[in-house]
């Protein structure tokens, strides 16, 4: 525990006011992680991945708001596919292929996974999480070569 709270200072640099609302102090424990890698040369003219957390300050009200978008989506993402199984696996109102179904209940998901990480349900005032990656520490690591995992890794030298 004494490891994570010696990383949210480091990270936080000083910052005395959560990310998300710019209004209450962060507290520990409560932080938004950031996950960021980065493809360098390695031995043997390898490449290695280096991986690396952020910790973004962020208030307990912060955090219940995100948690709150992210339980909306997940429910929204499970009755969509639910929905979608339903209409196209069960009832069958048109004959179609298995591998047909199979996308329209994927799809069904679609409108549950848009929502994770947005501001439907957020406070006034309050920014959703995907805002973290502009706090200064993310903005530092990006500068210095570091992207925001999930995204396409670059090369070395370019």
């Amino acid at each position: 525990m004494e490891i994570v709270r010696d990383q949210e200072l480091l990270d936080w640099r000083g910052a005395t006011l959560c990310c998300f609302c710019e209004a209450r102090p962060p507290v520990h424990g409560k932080s938004c992680v950031v996950s960021l890698s980065k493809v360098t040369d390695g031995e043997g003219g390898r490449l290695r991945t280096l991986e690396s957390t952020v910790l973004v300050p962020r208030c307990a009200e912060c955090r219940a708001g995100h948690m709150r978008v992210m339980t909306i989506g997940l429910t929204v993402a499970l009755l969509g596919a639910v929905a979608a199984f339903l209409v196209f696996v069960v009832w069958k109102p048109i004959d179609m292929p298995g591998w047909a179904m199979g996308t329209l209940v994927f799809l069904g998901l679609a409108p549950g996974c848009v929502m994770i990480g947005g501001a439907f349900g957020l406070p006034a005032g309050q920014k959703p999480e995907r805002d973290a990656e502009s706090f200064s520490s993310v903005m530092e690591m990006k500068r210095g070569g570091w992207q925001i995992k999930g995204s396409t890794p670059k090369q070395p030298g370019q």
